[in-house]
């Protein structure tokens, strides 16, 4: 029996490397990719039997590069790879028309039989959440049967970039009545319980806007590059700090930080003063997306846990209006699958608060360079 054929499609180089070592020995890897579209232009080409990708992934989801397979009728069965051990998501990629789903941090040889099994037809649930994949996909069947319509997904994608009741119905031409309606509705045919979920689930699934990041800085003429930190000053603030007259070191890059805690912003600020002018500092999600549109900054600075808007989120919206701007994460979860999250909303870099005097100048540098860092201490635990 000849030997299935296999696509593989991560955003980490060193994850792709180590599963096609993993893989040659039994099946023939035809390529690897980095991203969404190259996933859905290199499954045209080169027609695989097997395509193993995570979900979250910049410039496209996995799940919706599956959709795009699917409606193109391109003959290939999809095994999710993900950190996520979540049996409503592999029940939600099981009813997208994938055909397995891998936990990353489970056995090598889990991920050989997955793709043996889905190669000959058949399908690959994890054990320990096969029982729970089952129950999600039973309850789910009224679910399928009231997909979302297209004015709720407008709905969905806007409210995922951080816009208001208010903003939502000015964007669509409704009420906000109306708005709060379509929500409803969503968080019910979803089965989802907060706005948070739906922001998760927008991002997850690719409709919360451009995930991809630009390779390279576009240098402006009028001003040095950008960071923006954010504490506990008022939005307003930003005005008072940024006037033409305003003192900067030539060629230094520019900061504003998101931090509702005034101590720490203040031990951020001195973190970055050797490297980077502090431009502005606010202290919530949505005054940080005001913020950056306003200061027009090439790096945001925030923490995830914020009041109005969480740091994933506010990252959504950002580079949804202004695609250029480097966002950099500062937490105190050093958990792998949030920092995932970041990562598919477009964050370019994820920093321990616990590290953050070793950590927090070289993720900027590196994303200034529109490079990816990844806490050592959140790579450590994701394996």
């Amino acid at each position: 029996m000849p030997r299935a054929t296999v696509l593989l499609a991560d955003d980490h180089a060193i994850v792709l490397e180590g599963l096609a070592g993993l893989l040659r020995d039994e099946f023939t890897v035809l390529g690897t990719v980095a991203d969404g579209p190259s996933l859905i232009d290199a499954a045209r080409r080169l027609r695989p039997d097997v395509i193993v990708t995570d979900l979250a992934m910049p410039g496209m989801s996995g799940l919706e590069a599956l959709r795009r397979l699917k409606a193109e009728a391109i003959p290939v069965k999809v095994i999710f790879l993900t950190m996520h051990a979540d049996a409503q998501l592999a029940a939600q990629a099981l009813r997208a028309g994938a055909s397995g789903f891998v936990v990353k941090h489970a056995a090598a040889k889990d991920l050989i039989s997955a793709i043996h099994t889905v190669a000959r037809g058949g399908r690959y649930i994890p054990p320990q959440i096969a029982s729970d994949v089952l129950i999600a996909l039973a309850e789910g069947e009224d679910r399928r049967a009231r997909p979302l319509t297209a004015r709720q997904r407008d709905v969905l994608a806007l409210i995922a970039e951080g816009r208001t009741m208010k903003e939502v119905a000015d964007a669509l031409g409704l009420s906000p009545r109306t708005v709060e309606s379509h929500k409803y509705q969503v968080m019910e045919a979803l089965g989802l319980k907060t706005t948070a979920d739906l922001v998760r689930y927008a991002i997850e699934h690719g409709l919360a806007g451009p995930t991809s990041q630009p390779k390279s800085i576009e240098r402006r003429q009028t001003a040095p590059v950008s960071v923006i930190l954010l504490s506990r000053s008022v939005i307003f603030r930003i005005v008072a700090m940024c006037p033409p007259a305003y003192s900067r070191r030539v060629n230094r890059p520019t900061v504003v930080l998101a931090e509702d805690h005034a101590p720490v912003a203040e031990q951020l600020r001195r973190l970055l003063a050797p490297e980077f002018d502090v431009i502005a500092t606010v202290p919530d999600g949505r005054a940080l997306v005001c913020a950056a549109e306003a200061a027009c900054p090439d790096v945001v600075v925030t923490d995830i846990v914020m009041p109005g808007l969480d740091g994933i989120a506010a990252t959504a919206a950002i580079l949804a209006r202004r695609p250029n701007t480097r966002v950099v994460l500062v937490t105190v979860h050093d958990d792998p699958e949030l920092a995932e999250l970041g990562y598919a909303a477009g964050a370019l870099a994820y920093v321990s608060k616990h590290r953050a005097s070793q950590e927090l100048l070289p993720a900027l540098r590196a994303a200034i360079r529109g490079e990816r860092y990844v806490s050592p201490s959140v790579r450590d635990r994701g394996g």
